[in-house]
């Protein structure tokens, strides 16, 4: 009998041939494992039903869409309305797709990036406009960045 060579066409079915018998050999070597089996218990039923929840009443009357859209203000609320501009420090504070808390001016120039070492969400400026504040996380630990 020769010895095998390993320049053969055949060596690529001896590979796969030796392969399969590894796992077989290695699958039928260890017992398995039982499974522990747990006897559900039964706990009674409470003696008072729970507390109805209370919804939160409207705090407002909704108004029926006209036929022209109109500008929301701050006087009347609501989705859209606008803040008061002496509150705005000239420049927009902005997540980025990737978590990235950034400003940029209200035209779209000068964007710049604050803090690229974590993820944020709800960035908002501080009353005097001379910080933003907003929570995240970083590899240091989460809570509120100013």
């Amino acid at each position: 009998m020769q010895p095998f060579n390993w320049r053969s066409p055949l060596r690529p079915l001896a590979l796969v041939l030796f392969s399969l018998f590894v796992i077989i050999v290695v699958s039928c070597s260890s017992p398995p494992t039982p499974e522990e089996t747990v006897v559900p218990t039964e706990e009674p039923a409470a003696d008072t039903p729970p507390a109805a929840e209370t919804l939160p009443a409207p705090t407002s009357v909704p108004e029926e869409p006209t036929a022209e859209p109109t500008e929301a203000t701050a006087e009347s609320g609501g989705f859209g309305a606008q803040a008061d501009s002496s509150s705005i420090p000239g420049r927009l504070v902005f997540i980025n797709s990737q978590g990235q808390l950034g400003t940029v001016d209200p035209d779209g120039r000068n964007q710049r990036m604050l803090a690229t070492n974590g993820i944020y969400q709800f960035p908002a400026w501080s009353p005097t406009t001379n910080q933003i504040a907003a929570i995240g996380s970083t590899v240091a630990g989460a809570g509120v960045f100013v």
